[in-house]
């Protein structure tokens, strides 16, 4: 009864103010501020990417088993309470496994293991991102580099031409 009493005292103003329609929708700003992902479980993806690493590392010459991958990883992991094993990896990679999958904290080490980087790329394009390696940034940094000193010169050109055509050179 005591809210009814206090609903009848506010003013028609505070009134409108308290229950204005014009207030944001939370949910809504959060539906379109926050990506739009077709689906972030990449379970399978990485699975695969994970197990074709091993295949091709297999096929190199020479070829790279499970036991040296593994040793691999332990050698360039040195402060690991415990080693890792073949049983592990082999876990990791099973689809029969339904709830033993792939530690993110040992991709990394995995993919210099394997001299792959698959299953980083299949992280990476979840979240709509492309790897780049050095050499890739390093021409795309020296193509941009070339297209700022044209825009410079062509720039120069027409304040040259501004000042009746003077070199500006001493």
């Amino acid at each position: 009864m005591s809210s009814v009493r206090h609903s009848k005292r506010v003013s028609p103003e505070n009134r409108r103010r308290l229950f204005s329609t014009e207030q944001g929708d939370l949910f809504g700003e959060l539906s379109t501020s926050a990506p739009q992902f077709v689906d972030l479980d990449i379970d399978m993806e990485l699975r695969g990417a994970i197990v074709h690493a091993i295949r091709e590392a297999a096929n190199r010459t020479p070829p790279l088993s499970r036991d040296r991958i593994v040793d691999r990883m332990n050698d360039l992991l040195p402060g690991l309470a415990k080693k890792l094993t073949v049983r592990q990896l082999n876990s990791w990679t099973a689809a029969s496994k339904e709830f033993s999958e792939f530690p993110a904290r040992f991709i990394p080490v995995f993919c210099v293991a394997v001299e792959s980087n698959e299953p980083q790329r299949v992280m990476a394009q979840a979240l709509r991102l492309e790897l780049v390696d050095a050499d890739a940034l390093a021409a795309k940094q020296i193509g941009e580099s070339l297209i700022q000193e044209a825009e410079l010169r062509q720039r120069r050109r027409e304040l040259q031409l501004k000042l009746g055509g003077k070199s500006g050179k001493g």
